[in-house]
């Protein structure tokens, strides 16, 4: 009984099958949302795109260096889990760094001479939106004051009257008016200053400040008499700040190497796992069976990710999984079956052809100096011709337009609907990489009888439509669930176009 499953599993290459599914689950559970969680833990945005151009280009240089040390050591599955944990290794000590530390907005609670009061500070443009639009999950802005209005005791001496505290809220007409003659604060050295804000008290939050003056007979009505000194902040942290503390620019770098270094790792993952499945399979043709999977896994594992966030609203959900599911898959790959006689078979392969070069090796050199030109050095020329041809220039027009396309898209989107919609944007990635998984199955599968009916051209005009449908309605869509339907053009984009370009490739 044992011996027919163990037939089984080999037969139906299962454990390779759950090598791609948890390989490629794994970074699911933390990759798409990676750059939501940079943002969160204060790095700017101009940081993050730092970030990310490293990481293409880091990769470009190491795949070839690794895969070159996986196919002349045969070892494989050894390589593989460990780039994989030393991934992982990276990525738990990033997790665990502190976030990136900045002073508060400092400002100033002032009385003009109509009696009425507004809280005047200086901030940057973003200030009146990013917490306004996270009101619906918790952000409210909030404001620290310590009173200026000195009260006399019976003692006769000056004693600073108490520190408050109170919210207040941010609307379209504060957002519009960039009121440039307001006197702010009088020493706000640690503020980025952009726009100077003054936001009115409401009458609520006015009675409640008066009550925490003694004296309400000294409080002057004199032009812009500042009252009260006040930090200005929002209960998420790292939406509303000045500039940042002393010696944080440490911990961006160390943000970024970690990133980097253990992106790159797990893209060495990806391809040395690319060459498992060859070196475990008897015919190559079987590979696209397996790699299915990882597919289904990235989709499924990002979604659950999303679904068991939006319970406990927690980034440590994401770190679990991708500990928990890197895990599963060193373990998985380590009883994938690496078949042995390969090596040996292309060996006695070679030794056969040799023998079959060395007879006819006195005509082919009698041949090659027949046809050898005097001079044989590589000319670029020989290219040139090429790019003539209109399924070379398509072939190239759509390899270019792929890889700049999510190169350049991919890590700002995600980005993009956490700046439009926070309170859901977790949700909605898990969504996206649950829909783009799923359309790419599904494309996988009939890429090749699709190609063979439409043609090649037609096939890539459809994927070029399917390109300006898709960045047409990123521009132009400003509800993040009306981007959902958007991720079916991943069918087109990815799947049909993957399939396209192998082809065209080996045609060219």
């Amino acid at each position: 009984m044992s011996k027919s499953s163990s037939s089984l599993i080999h037969r139906y290459y299962l454990i390779l099958k759950a090598h791609y599914f948890f390989s490629y689950a794994s970074f699911a559970a933390f990759g798409p949302i990676m750059n939501i969680i940079l943002r969160s833990r204060g790095l700017s945005d101009v940081e993050i795109s730092y970030i990310n151009l490293a990481i293409p280009f880091s990769v470009f240089f190491t795949n070839p260096l690794v895969g070159f040390l996986a196919d002349h050591t045969r070892r494989f599955r050894l390589i593989f889990n460990i780039a994989l944990c030393l991934g992982t290794i990276l990525f738990i000590i990033m997790f665990f760094l502190p976030s990136i530390k900045a002073y508060n907005i400092h400002g100033g609670l002032y009385q003009t001479d109509t009696m009425e009061y507004s809280l005047n500070f200086c901030a940057n443009k973003q200030f009146a939106t990013k917490c306004a639009l996270k009101s619906q999950c918790g952000c409210i802005y909030q404001a620290n004051c310590t009173s200026l209005i000195m009260r006399k005791n019976n003692a006769d001496m000056n004693i600073s009257d108490k520190s408050f505290n109170f919210n207040f809220t941010m609307n379209s007409t504060y957002i519009k008016q960039k009121h440039k003659n307001v006197s702010s604060t009088d020493d706000n050295e640690h503020a980025i200053c952009e726009i100077n804000y003054r936001v009115p008290i409401e009458k609520y939050t006015k009675d409640k400040i008066l009550d925490s003056f003694d004296n309400k007979h000294v409080l002057s009505s004199s032009k812009s008499t500042k009252l009260a000194k006040c930090d200005v902040k929002c209960s998420t942290d790292h939406l509303c700040h000045g500039s940042r503390f002393p010696r944080q620019t440490i911990y961006v770098l160390l943000y970024a190497f970690l990133i980097v270094i253990g992106l790159n790792l797990c893209a060495n993952a990806t391809t040395i796992g690319t060459s498992i499945g060859f070196a475990a399979l008897h015919r190559s043709n079987l590979f696209g069976r397996q790699r299915v999977y990882g597919t289904m896994g990235f989709g499924l594992c990002a979604f659950i990710a999303s679904r068991i966030y939006a319970h406990f609203k927690s980034d440590y959900i994401y770190i679990f999984m991708f500990v928990a599911s890197s895990i599963l898959t060193v373990i998985i790959t380590s009883f994938v079956h690496i078949r042995s006689d390969k090596h040996n078979t292309e060996k006695s392969n070679q030794d056969d052809l040799s023998v079959i070069e060395e007879l006819n090796e006195t005509s082919i050199n009698e041949n090659e100096q027949k046809s050898k030109p005097k001079n044989s050095p590589f000319k670029i020329c020989a290219i040139l011709p090429l790019l003539k041809n209109f399924d070379v220039m398509v072939f190239l027009a759509t390899t270019f337009l792929w890889g700049t396309s999510y190169g350049g898209m991919d890590p700002y989107l995600l980005l993009y609907i956490d700046e439009i919609s926070p309170c859901v944007s977790h949700s909605i990635v898990g969504y996206m990489s649950l829909i783009t998984s799923t359309v790419e199955v599904i494309a996988l599968f009939v890429a090749h009888k699709l190609i063979k009916y439409l043609g090649t051209k037609i096939s890539s005009i459809l994927i070029f439509i399917a390109f300006i449908i898709r960045f047409t309605g990123y521009y132009f869509i400003r509800r993040p669930y009306l981007l959902l339907p958007l991720e079916t053009m991943h069918f087109f984009n990815f799947g049909i176009l993957y399939v396209l370009i192998a082809q065209q490739a080996l045609e060219i």
